[in-house]
């Protein structure tokens, strides 16, 4: 099935935005969990989270070029987070990698959300 976009920057902003949502957020997503299951999983993480930041920006370069066309100056907020919304997977995997990588997620950190007794 083909998609029409109204203009490129219309297709090159969806393209990004499933690459970055769909592929890098579930792998980040991925990468936390296993970092959990290591005794000390801040090193793992954080030595994960530096690659797949760089695959993130590697990932938008074509989409640096038409920012202005998403975000021109004095735009609302809404339209920021409509965009966040579009990488919520992203956004989420990346925050919880980044969270387990400093310390701010453990294992004793979910068991407690959930009600688990901690461990």
């Amino acid at each position: 099935m083909s998609i029409i976009f109204e203009t490129e920057e219309d297709r090159i902003a969806s393209e990004y935005f499933d690459a970055i949502n769909d592929l890098i957020g579930m792998v980040a997503l991925a990468l936390a969990y296993t970092a959990l299951q290591f005794e000390h999983p801040k090193p793992f993480a954080l030595l994960a989270l530096i690659p797949t930041l760089l695959w993130s920006f590697s990932k938008g370069a074509e989409y640096k070029k038409i920012v202005d066309h998403y975000l021109p100056k004095g735009v609302s907020m809404f339209v920021y987070t409509r965009l966040v919304w579009k990488i919520k997977a992203y956004v989420f995997g990346v925050t919880f990698l980044f969270g387990v990588a400093f310390g701010l997620i453990d294992k004793p950190f979910i068991y407690k959300i959930f009600g688990y007794a901690v461990p």
